[in-house]
């Protein structure tokens, strides 16, 4: 019965990840919803999220996601970084109250001289579907930015259709 949820999980995400895309594309072109925008090209796109500052950290980040049906594309712009310093970024498995193990890294950023900086991945949707060890099926994702000496600076949860989290 395990297998069988496991593998009804690995196939549900991409529709999840497509469903939450098409729908908030649906609402950009009505005009709803706060910085919508419109699915562009092949690339369904979400939303810009916006990612809570964590521990006093003064981190403020963005995120813009699109995906395809083989990975899922990141643009996080980051501000109130220490200039020189080097920031990692993460998509984790769970919620940003709870936190979670690492699903899938997007990188690091060293931030400019005016405090800012950008960080862009690809991570395979793969990464996303499998569950992790001991895990029935993948339960909710967020991205979240940390500071060089690993505290949590900013997180942001990433939802599915009709607000539901992944």
């Amino acid at each position: 019965m395990r297998s069988r949820v496991s593998t009804v999980a690995v196939l549900a995400l991409p529709l999840f990840l497509a469903l939450a895309c098409g729908e908030q594309a649906e609402q950009a072109e009505e005009g709803e919803g706060e910085g919508m925008e419109a699915a562009a090209g092949s690339m369904a796109e979400t939303p810009t999220m916006s990612l809570s500052t964590m521990n006093n950290s003064g981190v403020m980040a963005s995120a813009n996601l699109s995906h395809t049906d083989q990975s899922l594309s990141v643009t996080l712009e980051l501000e109130g970084l220490e200039p020189g310093a080097t920031y990692p970024a993460h998509i984790h498995r769970g919620n940003c109250e709870d936190q979670g193990p690492v699903a899938a890294p997007l990188g690091e950023v060293t931030a400019a001289e005016d405090g800012t900086g950008t960080i862009e991945a690809s991570v395979p949707m793969s990464d996303l579907s499998a569950p992790a060890e001991g895990e029935m099926a993948p339960k909710g994702f967020y991205v979240q930015v940390h500071l060089p000496d690993g505290t949590p600076a900013a997180c942001g949860e990433i939802r599915g259709p009709a607000g539901m989290k992944m």
